[in-house]
């Protein structure tokens, strides 16, 4: 088996696109608010046409990779987020040309997550897939958390088009090093997954997954809801980009805190009790952070919001290469529910600041009120004892 240490170059390559498609995802939502003074809702609207557009993509990434391989199935995503960054470099002043650089961009970074999460885990048994899913989520969370920190002071110092031609270079290196940093965990062009003897996942693990996999959806709701108006609550606080990305990284402190926990502690494996916590405290968090008038208030929630977070997504993704068959394809079932939550959430939350513009924080309300639904369903889906 695979040693985490023989996925040192796997690890890189996962750490460099996770920082590039941090940097250009949160922080276009401040170039389409001072470029075009776009609105709260109509952010969320464009959210909303990204994660419809990464559901339906990303339900094909188990055929691509079949056919493409992993490796090559990654190099096709970076070279395609390469291609509509440039291009969005290029067309900075237009807002529809930006919206459709959005689009090109979510169809080639869909592509791009689900081989390097089966890459992570292949052919390993049930605590190295636990040890190798913790390693790629701290890589991944980390990463994700420096771009946010830092990338305001890029966006402040080298203005709005670092946002896009920086992420392109690190995705171009991508496509050339992949090949070299990964060469031997690719089923190769044409080729399935090798074939892995393991044992068939037991009926209690399968409720765990489905449960994940419905609370995960939830999860990304409340991710892009707050995303897209984090530009918004920065102007409530005074906060400038830079220091907006310094205190929103908050969050995504929190959530790479609970990955480490989670990765060196697995007594949480099958624990119902620390999933439905984790759900309701990242509620409690979301309310916190989008309802915030003071900074401190902003900071605790962030906190609360990203621990609830890391149990939720660290959940979601080990269930599925644990109790889940080919990695590939359970990779593109992750990333497609992931989608799902962030075209619904933003969707139902722009749709009511439109339509009841006069309803102050109809972020909070909509957005909590879908949280409190999905708990709801947890709760019901967790009393239900799998069939003997």
């Amino acid at each position: 088996m695979a040693r985490p240490g023989s996925r040192l170059g796997l690890f890189f390559l996962e750490g460099v696109n996770s920082f590039g498609a941090a940097l250009y995802f949160n922080y276009l939502f401040f170039l389409l608010r001072q470029e075009f003074h776009l609105s709260a809702a109509a952010s969320l609207g464009i959210a909303a046409l990204h994660g419809g557009v990464y559901m339906m993509m990303s339900r094909t990434a188990g055929a691509v990779v079949r056919r493409w391989g992993y490796v090559g199935t990654f190099r096709i995503g970076c070279a395609a987020v390469t291609v509509a960054l440039v291009a969005g470099g290029l067309v900075q002043g237009n807002l529809a040309a930006q919206v459709g650089v959005f689009v090109a961009w979510t169809l080639g970074i869909c592509l791009t997550w689900p081989p390097l999460q089966a890459m992570a885990t292949e052919g390993e048994g049930r605590e190295e897939t636990a040890r190798a899913v913790g390693i790629y989520n701290l890589v991944w969370s980390g990463m994700a958390g420096i771009s946010n920190f830092v990338g305001g002071g890029i966006y402040d110092r080298f203005g709005e088009g670092s946002i896009f031609w920086g992420p392109a270079l690190l995705s171009l290196l991508l496509v050339v090093l992949a090949p070299r940093l990964a060469p031997g965990l690719s089923p190769g062009p044409g080729g399935g997954d090798p074939a892995v003897a393991v044992p068939p996942p037991c009926r209690e693990n399968q409720r765990f997954l489905r449960l994940a996999r419905v609370a995960n959806p939830f999860a990304y709701v409340a991710i892009n809801c707050l995303i897209p108006t984090i530009p918004l609550i920065a102007s409530r606080l005074h906060l400038s980009p830079t220091e907006s990305g310094w205190v929103n990284s908050t969050w995504f402190l929190g959530r790479s805190g609970m990955f480490l926990l989670l990765w060196r502690w697995m007594a949480w494996h099958y624990r119902m009790d620390w999933l439905l916590g984790s759900f309701l405290g990242m509620i409690i968090g979301f309310l916190a952070v989008v309802l915030a008038g003071q900074l401190w208030v902003l900071v605790g929630g962030q906190l609360l919001f990203g621990l609830g977070l890391g149990l939720i997504y660290y959940s979601s993704l080990f269930y599925a290469m644990d109790a889940g068959g080919e990695k590939g394809e359970h990779g593109g079932l992750h990333e497609s529910a992931i989608g799902a939550g962030t075209c619904v959430g933003p969707a139902l939350s722009g749709t009511a600041m439109v339509l009841l513009p006069s309803a102050g924080n109809a972020v909070a309300w909509v957005g909590g009120g879908l949280l409190a639904a999905g708990f709801v369903l947890l709760v019901g889906m967790s009393r239900r004892r799998p069939a003997v």
